[in-house]
């Protein structure tokens, strides 16, 4: 199964792996960014890899065996990062990385009714925690209405989203971290749509909204993920934990896909007081042979 990894060449740049360095990549996907990075540390070197998806995981596993005296796979969310480094031991690290986009196979597969072009069950649940973990939705955003919606169905799967909320709750969902600008009218219809019986499946939904258009199913679909796995705390939460536990000189890299996603990553950093903060866009041929990458924004800091 291909995937081909965003902004390779500037995360391996920016990052700069040395022997014997300690690495962790948060979102290891298919592997393809921790293999360039595995490269680098060599024999010496620790990688240690988190995915929430086993399926996920199980391929990665199978990408990078050539690795496997240098590599921990774990199987978690990495919102749980502070639990996973105590696990393992890992007081101080070099190397941070976070790809918070999709992998390609997960949306061509429909994985978890994560695509609205694969008619699959609409649950979209990623991890499965067995409580709320005390984190809280507070931490990104000042919308006590928003906080307490993603409380109620995060961890949940997405048609309960779909069929529970009012149409005011589900017009603010759209609206605030889908950025869907027709959110009243696509509430609407989703609302009249479930009178006729349950939504619970991707080609109901996507029925239901009555349109194909992928410039409006795709952040449809992106709020409905981001809530449901509760996506944004796990990042406020998570990017303080790397950065302290980075030594002196540590990096910490993060690729973000979408406007809400980059001002959080922004603002999380910014909170930090990193004295400087590099961005880095893909270039124009990078975006020729890899569409999914045009909107994506590495961000660098060194600790």
């Amino acid at each position: 199964m291909n995937h081909t990894p965003v902004l390779l060449q500037e995360v391996i740049t920016q990052l700069n792996p040395q022997p014997g360095e300690i690495a962790i990549d948060a979102t290891l996907g298919l592997g393809g960014h921790a293999r360039a990075i595995l490269d680098k540390l060599g024999a010496g070197g620790q990688l240690v890899g988190i995915e929430r998806s086993q399926a996920g995981l199980e391929l990665a596993r199978e990408n990078l065996k050539k690795y496997q005296n240098q590599l921990i796979l774990v199987n978690d969310d990495f919102r749980n990062l502070k639990k996973i480094s105590e696990d393992h031991q890992l007081s101080k690290i070099n190397i941070a990385f976070f790809d918070l986009g999709l992998a390609s196979w997960q949306l061509d597969t429909g994985y978890m009714g994560l695509s609205f072009q694969v008619d699959q069950p609409l649950d979209m649940r990623m991890t499965n925690p067995t409580d709320d973990l005390g984190q809280n939705p507070s931490l990104w955003t000042a919308d006590k209405q928003l906080a307490h919606l993603v409380r109620t169905y995060r961890f949940r799967p997405a048609a309960e989203i779909v069929n529970s909320a009012n149409q005011k709750e589900l017009e603010l969902i759209l609206r605030e971290i889908g950025g869907v600008r027709t959110s009243r009218q696509v509430a609407d219809r989703i609302v009249k749509a479930r009178t006729e019986g349950n939504i619970t499946s991707t080609s109901q939904l996507v029925k239901a909204v009555k349109s194909t258009s992928p410039k409006l199913l795709a952040p449809i679909f992106q709020a409905l993920r981001i809530v449901v796995n509760d996506e944004y705390t796990a990042v406020a939460v998570s990017l303080p934990v790397a950065w302290n536990m980075l030594s002196a000189g540590g990096r910490l890299a993060v690729i973000s896909f979408q406007g809400n996603e980059h001002r959080l990553v922004k603002q999380v950093l910014k909170g930090l007081e990193i004295n400087k903060i590099k961005r880095i866009l893909p270039s124009e041929d990078e975006v020729e042979v890899n569409p999914r990458s045009r909107s994506a924004q590495l961000r660098i800091a060194v600790r």
